[in-house]
């Protein structure tokens, strides 16, 4: 028996299809797996800087996540709620913290969770917790930290170098 799909059915197969490879694609570009499960979990911030949706969520360095979404309400002492989502198979403990930091010299953010170090044995943060927040000294802060005390000390070798220089011309 010889099956025959009319051109009508054709049509909608292709649209049906061509849905799914953009809903698949859009979100690829974003840096979400939507066939991979993950938790999400809330963080109240002060001040955010230039952190966007789909910064990354790090610890040491490695990638466990991603900001999904970023909401303000200014009305509050805290106004912006970020919205992270993290592999569904990290468990963080209470106690810890998710910390805001630049990323390079160019001055994106990201977020980095902190362990608790003395944290409660046993006791993690459920799906849809608030975790509490930390703002990170920023790139120029942390040079001025390790610059500034090197300059002091230079600049008296500088101004009698140019005595120096003067004393000769």
């Amino acid at each position: 028996m010889k099956i025959l799909f009319t051109r009508e059915v054709k049509i909608g197969i292709m649209v049906i299809v061509g849905l799914s490879a953009l809903v698949f694609g859009v979100n690829y570009l974003n840096g979400i797996n939507i066939l991979t499960p993950s938790n999400s979990y809330y963080i109240k911030y002060e001040y955010i800087g230039s952190l966007e949706k789909s910064a990354p969520v790090r610890i040491k360095g490695y990638k466990v996540g991603q900001v999904r979404d970023i909401s303000y309400n200014f009305e509050n002492r805290e106004p912006f709620t970020v919205t992270v989502s993290l592999d569904n198979d990290l468990k963080i403990p209470v106690g810890s913290t998710i910390e805001l930091i630049d990323d390079g010299f160019i001055g994106s953010k990201i977020l980095q969770i902190n362990f608790a170090q003395n944290g409660f044995k046993n006791e993690y943060y459920k799906q849809g917790d608030t975790i509490c927040s930390v703002v990170g000294k920023g790139f120029i802060e942390k040079m001025g930290d390790n610059v500034v005390p090197k300059v002091e000390h230079l600049i008296p070798q500088i101004d009698s170098l140019v005595m120096a220089v003067r004393a000769l011309s």
